[in-house]
């Protein structure tokens, strides 16, 4: 194969290849004349044929194919998730090789496509609304006033000698109301309800 490289293929490269004026590389014109040719090299040369042919129906970069992922992304959301094969097929064909947004081409495809709606058959045309949206027999809707917030936190003081007078002062009371004589934890004559387990 190498000599029939040398001898009958590399001869025959156009001028505009081998000076690099073409936008056709010399491995992509090679190639192509190596599959061109491929009845002819295949009882031969059949492995680097496979080969060759591989190198030329892959993409150099993976560019394509993630930009058909990035559409099914956009085009199959949440909302639509449950889109048969066929709508779907055709929301990325837009989407993937349709015009660009805002341009004119796609303002016109637009507008036939509507067309061409309109006249597949007759459709009920809603009259256009004059005035409020709401009838007098609907009720307005309330309007949503600015609610006041306050802060519910309460400060408190140290406790002091003052508190501690106080509150027992209040227990006085309440005790002698209650017939009970009051029994203050600082005082001497003060027993615990439990008894220690050492006492019998």
């Amino acid at each position: 194969m190498k000599f029939n490289i040398n001898d009958n293929i590399k001869p025959n490269i156009p001028f505009e290849i081998k000076t690099g004026k073409s936008s056709t590389t010399s491995t992509q014109w090679f190639l192509s004349q190596l599959m061109k040719a491929k009845s002819e090299y295949q009882p031969f040369f059949g492995e680097p044929l496979l080969t060759a042919e591989a190198a030329i129906t892959l993409p150099v970069s993976n560019a394509w194919p993630e930009r058909g992922a990035s559409a099914l992304k956009i085009v199959k959301n949440q909302c639509r998730i449950h889109l048969q094969n066929d709508m779907l097929e055709a929301m990325l064909h837009a989407k993937i090789n349709g015009p660009a947004l805002g341009s004119p081409k796609m303002v016109s495809l637009v507008t036939q496509a509507v067309q061409s709606w309109l006249d597949k058959k007759n459709r009920k045309k809603l009259p256009s609304r004059q005035g409020p949206l709401h009838t007098a027999t609907e009720a307005p809707l309330p309007v949503n006033n600015p609610r006041e917030v306050a802060d519910v936190s309460v400060q408190t003081d140290m406790v002091g000698e003052n508190t501690i007078q106080e509150t027992e002062h209040e227990v006085e009371e309440v005790s002698t109301l209650l017939d009970i004589s009051p029994v203050l934890p600082d005082s001497d004559d003060y027993n615990s309800a439990f008894e220690s387990d050492t006492d019998f």
